[in-house]
Order: C-alpha cells, then structure tokens, then sequence
C-alpha cells in the first residue's frame, strides 16, 4: 500500500504498511492475522537508498491501512490513514471479524526524524550513521571505512553553531564508534557533519 511524496529539495518519502511480526488478532487459525501499521521511509538519492522504516502509527493492536501522503512535502510529511480495533475486514456475508468503528488518523510526521535515520555514504566503502536517534543523553556516532582514513567530527545545532568537535582516525579496515554525551544539549535538531579533507558529509539526530 504504497504512498509517495517529494519536498522542495528533491528527497522522497514513502508511506507502506508492513505486518507486524509476532502480532496476532487472537481469532482462531485461519483468522488469526497479524496487525499492520503505517511506517515512513525516505531516500536523498532519487531512490538509490532508503532510510529505516519509522512506525508512524506505532500500535501493534490497530490495524492501520490504506495511508495516503500529500505529494508535496514541506516541514512534515502528512498522512492519512484507515484505522480499526482488528485486522482483516467485516464486510458481510463472509466477514472476518465483528463490525465495528474505523477512525481516519491524520498526522503530521516530522520529515527531520526520517531522513536523519538514513546512513550518509561519504566515499566508497565509507558510511556514518547516529544512534539513538532521538536521543536524550548519549548518541553514538558509527562509521564503517574500509580503509585508514583521518576523519574530523563535528555536532552543530540548529543555528549551525559548533556545539563539538573531535579528531578521529580510523587505523583499520571495519566499524568504529564514538559515544558523545548531550545532556546538556537543548532540545532540538542537531547536524553531525563528518569531514575528510575538502569532503563535508552530514547526517542529522534529534534531542529530546
């Protein structure tokens, strides 16, 4: 059930709505069905990659279908979904459960919360990706290289002030982190821009 929107600057969001694994109506087998919920993926590269998927409904006992997206996206993706108490459907003669009320949900998804999940490639075999995301103390910083490289971190707010800055290398081929603690960050969206020479890649996170 696929919904597809793009904003002023060329990113693409996608709505879906997958089954929820290890969800169950409850209902006797064969009618046993699994939940769904609407969740909100995005790409910065025309479709190449994708962010991870965000439950943008998050119940695991509503049945969210049918979501539809304005196509054009500016601070928030807005969706609209379909959403019931079972999954399947009641239409008579043959319904799978009780009739019961369907509610139609809007929200206003905050586009910043999904393109930050995605993993900027920097160069080949180079990515960055910041988790939790939001985050409340502590993010970690993860970035898999496939070769020695010296890489400057920088965190950046909003204002795009310089908040912190690190000098990392990277002596091997693999995956290296960096814990940082923003407890005395103020709430809000923050650019982690990692730099390689004349290169600036930058990803965002959220700080609750």
């Amino acid at each position: 059930m696929p919904s597809v929107g793009i904003d002023a600057t060329g990113n693409i969001f996608m709505s879906y709505c997958p089954l929820i694994e290890g969800t169950d109506s409850g209902n006797l087998s064969p009618l046993a069905f699994s939940y769904r919920n609407v969740y909100l993926t995005a790409s910065t590269d025309n479709g190449a990659t994708w962010s991870a998927g965000l439950n943008i409904s998050d119940s695991q006992f509503d049945e969210a279908v049918f979501c539809s997206m304005a196509k054009e996206v500016d601070a928030c993706v807005s969706l609209l979904w379909q959403q019931d108490g079972s999954p399947g459907y009641s239409v008579p003669p043959n319904g799978e459960h009780a009739i019961g009320n369907n509610d139609y949900v809007y929200a206003c998804a905050d586009k910043t919360l999904v393109l930050s999940s995605i993993n900027e490639v920097l160069i080949d075999g180079v990515s960055v990706s910041v988790f939790p995301n939001p985050a409340s103390s502590n993010i970690v910083i993860s970035y898999t290289v496939d070769k020695q490289i010296d890489l400057v971190v920088e965190i950046r707010n909003i204002m795009g002030q310089v908040v912190a800055n690190f000098n990392k290398k990277a002596d091997a081929k693999g995956v290296h982190s960096m814990n940082v603690n923003i407890e005395k960050y103020s709430s809000g969206v923050y650019t982690v821009n990692t730099i390689m020479g004349d290169k600036v890649f930058s990803t965002k996170f959220v700080k609750n």
